[in-house]
C-alpha cells in the first residue's frame, strides 16, 4: 500500500454529512446527553482510484466540497442543535468562486408521531479560504490546481429553518418517515424546500435511503447556476465503532438540485448515552 493510499484510507476512517441525523437517546434518563458530529463531503470519492468505473467521477465544480460541525444536547424529548458548515463553490465556466458559511441554532421536539424542528441562524458568502483548502487537497493527491478568482463581494444574511418529520411506519428495527423541511435565507445563500421519505433499517449496521424532491430558490446571478431543483436520492450506512462512537458514510444524487451530480460524505459522531 502506497503512502498516498494509506493517507486516503486514514481520511476515510478518521476524517468525517451538511446534514447530520440526530440519534435517539435513552428516554428514561433525565440527565442531558450530548453529541458531537464532524462531517466532510465532496463531489469526488476519496478512494476513486480504487473504484474507477464503478463510482462516477465528479466535475470538481459547483458545490465541490463541504465541512460540517454539529453539537447536540438532549434532555427528555427536546434537542438543542448547534450547526456550523463551510461549503466551497466554484463555477469554472464563468470563472468565479466563493465560499458559503452557515451558523444555525435550532430546537427539535420529539412527538408521538414524529418530530418538529425550528431554528435561526446567520449566513455569509465571501472568501473564507476555500481556495487554499482545495489547492492543498489537489497538491496532496496530484490533481491540477484550479486558478479561479474570488468574487469581489461579501454577503450576509439571516436563516430561518423549519422541519417536520412524520412516522409512517415505526418499528424497533424498521422505520419509514415522511419529511418536509425548508429554510429561508435573506441573503448570501440559497433558500430551499425539500420533501420526501426516509426508509431506515437497523441490523448490525444501520441503513437509510432518502428519496425526495428539492427546490432551491432566492438565488442571485452567482448562485443560480450552482443550485437547481429536481428529484434527489441518497443512501447512508452507519456502524457503531465503540460505545459512543459512530461512523457513517453516505452518497447522494441531485443533492443540490441537479440530477447529474453525485456527492459523497463521511460523518463521525461522538456521544449520547444510547445510539
Amino acid at each position: 500500500m502506497t503512502t498516498k493510499h494509506f493517507f486516503i484510507l486514514f481520511c476515510s476512517v478518521f476524517l468525517t454529512a451538511e446534514e447530520v441525523y440526530p440519534c435517539q437517546s435513552d428516554q428514561k434518563s433525565q440527565k442531558p446527553d450530548s453529541q458531537i458530529s464532524i462531517s466532510y463531503w465532496n463531489d469526488n470519492f476519496l478512494l476513486e482510484e480504487w473504484f474507477a468505473g464503478v463510482l462516477p467521477k465528479g466535475k470538481d465544480d459547483f458545490i465541490t466540497a463541504g465541512f460540517g460541525f454539529q453539537y447536540l444536547t438532549k434532555n427528555d424529548l427536546k434537542y438543542w442543535i448547534y450547526d456550523f458548515s463551510l461549503i466551497l463553490l466554484t463555477n469554472k465556466n464563468k470563472n468565479y468562486r466563493t465560499d458559503l458559511i452557515k451558523f444555525l441554532l435550532s430546537k427539535q421536539q420529539d412527538l408521538a408521531f414524529g418530530s418538529f424542528q425550528m431554528g435561526l441562524g446567520l449566513s455569509a458568502r465571501r472568501n473564507f479560504g476555500g481556495s487554499e483548502i482545495q489547492s492543498g487537497y489537489h497538491n496532496l493527491f496530484g490533481y491540477r490546481k484550479l486558478e479561479i478568482p474570488y468574487l469581489h463581494e461579501s454577503k450576509f444574511g439571516v436563516i430561518i429553518l423549519s422541519k417536520f418529520d412524520y412516522k409512517l411506519v415505526s418499528k424497533t428495527d424498521f422505520n419509514i418517515i415522511g419529511t418536509l423541511e425548508g429554510n429561508y435565507i435573506t441573503a448570501a445563500g440559497p433558500a430551499k424546500i425539500k420533501t420526501g421519505i426516509k426508509i431506515q433499517y437497523q441490523y448490525f449496521v444501520s441503513f437509510q435511503l432518502d428519496i425526495g424532491y428539492i427546490y432551491y430558490y432566492k438565488t442571485d446571478r452567482w448562485l443560480k447556476p450552482l443550485f437547481g431543483r429536481g428529484f434527489t436520492w441518497g443512501f447512508l450506512t452507519s456502524k457503531k465503532l465503540k460505545k459512543l462512537t459512530t461512523l457513517a458514510f453516505w452518497f447522494s444524487k441531485g443533492r443540490y438540485g441537479f440530477e447529474d451530480e453525485f456527492h459523497f460524505g463521511l460523518t463521525c459522531k461522538f456521544g449520547l448515552s444510547k445510539m
